[in-house]
């Protein structure tokens, strides 16, 4: 089994239900950092199944050498595992903590050997380099992810409940939304939430940029990043979805892909939106937080940002993206223009309400009286067949249009 999916979701406390649930015996291993050496490991690991029976000391013994040979210690195990009579889980946890090859042939050597009837079962933020291929094809393995670890509704309530967070159902629904039933962020929600002075309030404004959100983010997060990867989420964030190419002219740089598929397989809180692992998008919490730490190092960088994605959807004649964008960027004049050029594509499809919907949030904004808003709302006026439409579009009424 193997249990994959960011901090947070809870891995280690479903591998604990599962040791109450079986009547097996389990024997764990937690990983940490000093475990990359492989002695150590398979010292670990050797102490771990002694839980269920005891094991070869042999293998401890080899390990004593100076330069223990790496085969024998193998070999050894390997026959010590086979041997192991009562069916037993193996449960190795946490396994991003160490990556050291030799490590994971020991693991790879194990799997191989286990008997009929046991099992190992990895939990990782990370996706581990084991010799899987060939137990999934044989459909021997069981892979758990985020949206299998994700809470339901029913089970998010109880959480927040546990809080002291009693939300309406409105209130519910928009914090389940926004945390995508992740057990980490809905536990920190009811905290932040239940604590404060005016609970509707802070509900209606809760997002990722919350300052105990921002901790913890950091801390599981963007604090075992580089610089580089750091840069490209937190500038990236202004985009919904993103890919190599899109993020490459975007942000003005080279070589996006590879980082991104790298920072997806260290489940940084990028989902897959394709099976071929090239498009993802952000966790709505973690892009919150991301966009929030993009206005406070660099004000001015998220108007040029969403301008340039503004131009990469006009390219491919994406106007409805292109125009979202220009919007966001805060250059009104620009804008208008792109909503303006929109109304063709978005009126054939039936989408006026989109339409709309910018020009509002333009306004909003601080558009004022913009000739291509006010061209925009008339159109829209027409298709829907108002004879006025001064009450429903305040630009062109203000003008003196729609009688």
């Amino acid at each position: 089994m193997l249990l994959e999916a960011p901090g947070g979701y809870s891995k280690t406390t479903t591998l604990a239900e599962w040791d109450l649930a079986d009547p097996r015996q389990f024997a764990w291993f937690t990983c940490r950092r000093w475990h990359r050496d492989p002695a150590v490991f398979v010292a670990a690991i050797v102490e771990a199944l002694g839980q269920v029976t005891p094991i070869d000391p042999g293998i401890l013994l080899s390990l004593r050498a100076p330069t223990p040979d790496h085969s024998v210690v193998l070999s050894l195990l390997q026959n010590a595992v086979a041997a192991i009579e009562p069916r037993f889980v193996l449960v190795i946890d946490d396994l991003f903590m160490v990556d050291e090859p030799d490590c994971l042939e020991v693991l790879d050597a194990i799997l191989a050997s286990l008997p009929q009837g046991s099992q190992m079962a990895v939990g990782t933020r990370s996706h581990p380099p084991l010799a899987l291929a060939r137990i999934r094809a044989s459909r021997g393995l069981l892979e758990i992810g985020p949206g299998d670890l994700a809470m339901t509704r029913k089970e998010s309530r109880a959480l927040l409940a546990g809080t002291d967070l009693n939300p309406t159902d409105p209130q519910f629904e928009l914090i389940f939304s926004r945390s995508e039933g992740w057990p980490a962020a809905l536990y920190l929600a009811g905290i932040v939430l239940a604590e404060s002075d005016d609970p509707a309030a802070a509900i209606e404004s809760f997002s990722g940029d919350d300052r105990v959100m921002v901790e913890y983010f950091n801390q599981e997060f963007l604090g075992t990043l580089s610089a580089d990867e750091v840069d490209l989420l937190v500038r990236g964030s202004i985009l919904n979805e993103v890919d190599g190419p899109k993020l490459d002219y975007v942000l003005e740089r080279r070589g996006s892909a590879g980082l991104l598929t790298e920072l997806a397989q260290e489940n940084m809180l990028l989902l897959p939106l394709d099976r071929t692992g090239s498009r993802f998008r952000c966790h709505h919490l973690f892009s919150d937080m991301l966009t929030a730490e993009l206005r406070r190092i660099d004000p001015d960088a998220e108007s040029i940002l969403h301008r340039r994605a503004s131009q990469w959807f006009e390219s491919p004649g994406d106007m409805a993206g292109a125009a979202g964008h220009a919007v966001a960027s805060g250059d009104f004049g620009f804008a208008g223009e792109m909503i303006w050029r929109s109304v063709p594509e978005m009126l054939s499809r039936g989408r006026s309400a989109t339409l709309s919907d910018l020009v509002e949030r333009s306004e909003k904004l601080g558009a004022g009286e913009s000739p291509h808003l006010m061209l925009t709302e008339a159109h829209v006026a027409i298709t829907r067949g108002n004879a006025s439409c001064h009450a429903e579009f305040p630009l062109v009424a203000r003008a003196g249009g729609g009688g």
